[in-house]
């Protein structure tokens, strides 16, 4: 039981929207009157005082899924109030699923007694409501909020998506940005030509696949240098034309305030680049919550090494980590002798020292030496800024180097498949000196998209999207730098703790 409902444990929560049916969505959402008062259930034939919302099985979207060999049906008003199939020339109308169109009475009762709008019993896992008749009106009227329509930014021929960039970043970073996305775009629709004009003549069991093709259109949202700015840019650009998804946002920082845009409009930004990211939301998916590893990673080394922990700080001091450390300061342009000078206060002494920098500013650490045999290690924590490259590189031309990197880069001294198929099309799309790890997170996310959206069947629901997205992530294999990418809710970020990558070898 607990892993058929492991895809909305948690209640999603509509910043700033008032249902049209409190009562209906406290029901949907938690299992609970207005009141808080759980709703009594028959369950498999047992009585639970567990509080069980519908979300658990029919997700958010109300679009239902699939798990464990048992199919959850969709419960938007959308579907449960047609006729299914609903007239002899509907597609599968020759399969199983054919039903009445249920009403309020036949919605009340099987919510009540388990007899559907065939009057057949439904599964003994479908559970049984002590709900009142005003209350499963009440649900009625939250079950029609759910899909009511397809979002902003598709209608039957065109999919639009958008990307953002950021326009402080150097010019080639933002021209290989777009000039990537772009030709992805455009090899899209090459194929998309070809499954439009099958989908005229498909048989009926391969209409849903055919249904969610459409001429992707992308648009490149550019801010501006003043921050302050961003949130009219961007609500004016979604204005003028709406988007259904927006891809791979690309920032030097302040992605907080584009996060916040995506929410308030309930736009899905999937794995955005940028220097400040936080852990993610419902709607912003992140590849890492930075943060949260490093603190992992120093919380390790506290209990691994105690006092014998050291850092080094932005001005090139060297001191004590302490308990309440949680992050290393990065460290700043210093002379070699400046930190030379701090470092044979304790370089014969059994420390470890821990120091976060560029690779550039790392060549300085790798020279520190003592006159008595050094007993010290040195772990550097790679900065956002370093390109895994960076660090794989300066491993292979520096065979006697001393230094540990720590990084989250899984495949930093492995083959990478991703990577293969990013250098075929940097030169298909004649990009010069590619940002490679850039291009490779962006193709993961276009390809996730895309993914998504043929699972889709044509029903354009962002909630839907992203609910498919999240099982996605969480059931197969990612082939990006990473370990393992986790599509949780409230979880939108990497998992897996980053790892010391040295010449002899992972240390962690």
């Amino acid at each position: 039981m607990r892993l058929m409902f492991k895809f909305c444990i948690f209640p999603l929560l509509f910043a700033g929207v008032v249902s049209a049916s409190p009562q209906g969505e406290s029901i949907y959402m938690k299992g609970v009157d207005l009141q808080g008062r759980t709703i009594s259930t028959i369950l498999n034939d047992m009585t639970s005082d567990v509080p069980l919302g519908c979300v658990n099985c029919h997700r958010e979207s109300g679009f239902g899924g699939s798990e464990s060999g048992r199919t959850f049906p969709p419960v938007s008003w959308y579907f449960l109030g047609k006729n299914q199939p609903e007239n002899d020339t509907s597609r599968f109308y020759h399969m199983q699923n054919k039903r009445p169109a249920y009403t309020a009475q036949t919605l009340h009762r099987v919510l009540t007694t388990g007899i559907n709008s065939k009057d057949q019993q439904v599964d003994p896992l479908m559970p049984r409501y002590a709900l009142t008749r005003e209350q499963s009106d009440q649900l009625l009227e939250y079950l029609k909020t759910l899909f009511k329509n397809e979002d902003d930014g598709v209608d039957g021929e065109v999919m639009r998506i958008a990307t953002i960039v950021d326009s402080r970043l150097p010019p080639q970073v933002k021209e290989q940005h777009i000039k990537f996305l772009r030709g992805l775009v455009s090899m899209k629709n090459g194929l998309t030509r070809g499954e439009l004009k099958r989908k005229k003549f498909s048989p009926i069991q391969k209409v849903p696949q055919y249904e969610s093709y459409r001429t992707w259109e992308l648009d490149v949202w550019e801010l501006p240098e003043n921050t302050a700015d961003w949130k009219t840019v961007l609500s004016q650009a979604y204005q003028d034309k709406p988007v259904f998804v927006v891809v791979r946002p690309l920032l030097l920082n302040g992605y907080d305030e584009v996060a916040g845009f995506c929410t308030n409009k309930k736009l899905p930004c999937l794995f955005p680049s940028s220097t400040d990211l936080n852990a993610g939301d419902f709607y912003n998916f992140v590849f890492r919550n930075r943060a949260k590893q490093v603190q992992d990673y120093i919380n390790l080394l506290k209990r691994k090494h105690a006092d014998r922990l050291l850092f080094v700080n932005s001005k090139g001091s060297i001191s004590a980590v302490t308990q309440t450390m949680k992050d290393i300061p990065l460290l700043e342009n210093i002379s070699q002798s400046a930190l030379q000078q701090a470092y044979d206060n304790y370089c014969a002494e059994d420390y470890v020292l821990l120091a976060k920098t560029e690779v550039k500013q790392a060549k300085i650490l790798d020279q520190l030496r003592c006159q008595d045999p050094s007993a010290i290690s040195i772990k550097v924590i790679s900065d956002e800024a370093s390109d895994y490259r960076a660090i794989s590189g300066y491993l292979r031309d520096n065979a006697e180097s001393r230094l540990c990197w720590v990084s989250d880069y899984d495949h930093v001294l492995k083959r990478n498949s991703r990577q293969i198929r990013v250098n075929a099309l940097v030169r298909r799309f004649d990009i010069k000196e590619p940002y490679d790890e850039s291009l490779a997170m962006t193709l993961f996310s276009f390809g996730l998209v895309t993914d998504a959206l043929h699972k889709m069947s044509g029903h354009f629901s962002r909630l839907y999207m992203i609910e498919i997205i999240e099982h996605m992530l969480n059931s197969f294999p990612n082939y990006t730098y990473f370990s393992s990418v986790t599509g949780a809710p409230y979880q939108r970020y990497i998992v897996g703790p980053i790892k010391e990558y040295c010449q002899q070898g992972s240390r962690i």
